[in-house]
Parts: C-alpha cells; sequence; structure tokens
C-alpha cells in the first residue's frame, strides 16, 4: 500500500504532473495542505486553473505531456529543490476491437503517448536530477484510468 503520509514528511518540492482531476487533484491538495511546495500540471486549462484558485500559493504549469519534445525538454528547468515526481496522466477512451471503426488509429496512438511514452520520457530526464540529490527523493508513476 503507497502511503502519502509518510511520503509527505520526507519531500520538500513535488511536481504533480496530471494534476488537475482525479487522484492527481486529491494529492495536489494533500502536498499543498501539508504545506509543501507543489508544482502541479495538466493539459486541461480550464481544470487546471480551477486547482490554481482553489489552492492559492500552489504553482501551477501545463507541460502537456503528449507534446514530447518542448515540453520535456521544459522540465530541466525544474526547481533545484524539486525532490519528488508524480506521474499521475492518463487518458482512457472505450475502444470496441469488435468495431474498428468506433476508435480511430489517432486516437489510440494519442493514448499510448499519454499513458506509456510520455512517462518513460519523463523518467528519463527526471531520474538523473532525483539520483544526484544528497537526500531521500522519489519519482512515482501511477497509471490509474476510471471511467
Amino acid at each position: 500500500m503507497f502511503d502519502v503520509t509518510n511520503l509527505s514528511s520526507n519531500v520538500k518540492t513535488i511536481l504533480l504532473i496530471g494534476a488537475t482531476s482525479g487522484l492527481g487533484v486529491i494529492l495536489a491538495r494533500h502536498f499543498h495542505f501539508s504545506g509543501k511546495k507543489t508544482i502541479a500540471s495538466g493539459r486541461r486549462i480550464e481544470q487546471r486553473n480551477a486547482v490554481e484558485s482553489e489552492l492559492p500559493g500552489l504553482e501551477t504549469v501545463q507541460p502537456d505531456v503528449t507534446d514530447f519534445e518542448p515540453r520535456i525538454q521544459s522540465l530541466h528547468h525544474h526547481p533545484p529543490d524539486l525532490d519528488s515526481v508524480f506521474i499521475i496522466s492518463g487518458k482512457m477512451k472505450p475502444t470496441k476491437f469488435r468495431s474498428p471503426a468506433s476508435t480511430s488509429s489517432i486516437s489510440i496512438i494519442s493514448e499510448v503517448n499519454t499513458n506509456l511514452t510520455a512517462p518513460f520520457l519523463i523518467s528519463r530526464v527526471m531520474v538523473p536530477h532525483l539520483l544526484a540529490l544528497p537526500r531521500y527523493a522519489t519519482l512515482t508513476t501511477i497509471s490509474l484510468c476510471l471511467d
């Protein structure tokens, strides 16, 4: 069982990728109310703005993880005290394999890019930074799509 209560005492600055709905926004609230510097990201501007309004002082960014190169490269410019990264971004649309016309190839590719490719690319950028820290650091990928 993943216990964010113990984690909360060890980290200072948290980047939440996918923090505008579901589990991501719950974690944003938890860490923000725990007094941690919390950086929330999300593709959907309206939802990101709503979270920012709800949690004064929360820092937000919009690295749409599906726009790979510029967004992934922007992660190189993270705060030096960043010691925790949660990758919670995800999306899932119902696919009827018995009816191929119900889902486009582009839609399937977009899901794979968001749910698999992007977390790998983000990890590739963030792991060296986290390993170089002289203290506890964490990178967590959570894949959870509920409909």
